[in-house]
């Protein structure tokens, strides 16, 4: 009798597991977290950025600079390889990244602008973090 309740418990317990598993793995799958924004004072019209993923446009805006002024949103993407490119005009910027996306990641670009000692340029910062971005 009790090998029979161990037995029962043990497969309720693999059930519970796969099922709390596979829903976390679905919901998790195609959502990450998309964090623009600037770390230091740049123009006075703001940075203009163009961001494609995969070569379908995801955002276009300013950038102003701010304390916690960044922008997120949500864009569903599949876990493995994407390109990403960034564009902008007034920072005379145009790259294009290779990130590897896994589950539950998020992507920020930061801008950097031009330093008179170090950098001649700005330039803008792309990073794949676990988890979701905030500040500290």
């Amino acid at each position: 009798m009790k090998k029979k309740i161990y037995r029962v418990r043990i497969i309720f317990l693999i059930i519970a597991n796969g099922l709390f598993i596979s829903v976390g793995i679905l919901y998790f799958r195609n959502r990450v977290e998309l964090s623009i924004g600037t770390v230091a004072p740049a123009h006075v019209g703001g940075i203009d950025i163009v961001v494609k993923i995969n070569g379908r446009h995801i955002l276009s805006d300013s950038l102003f600079y701010g304390f916690n002024n960044y922008k997120t949103s949500i864009i569903k993407l599949r876990p493995g390889h994407h390109k990403v490119a960034i564009v902008s005009n007034r920072a005379k910027y145009n790259e294009e990244k290779e990130v590897f996306i896994f589950i539950n990641q998020s992507i920020v670009i930061e801008f950097y602008p031009k330093d008179s000692l170090l950098r001649r340029e700005g330039f803008f910062d792309l990073r794949v973090i676990n988890g979701k971005f905030y500040y500290e």
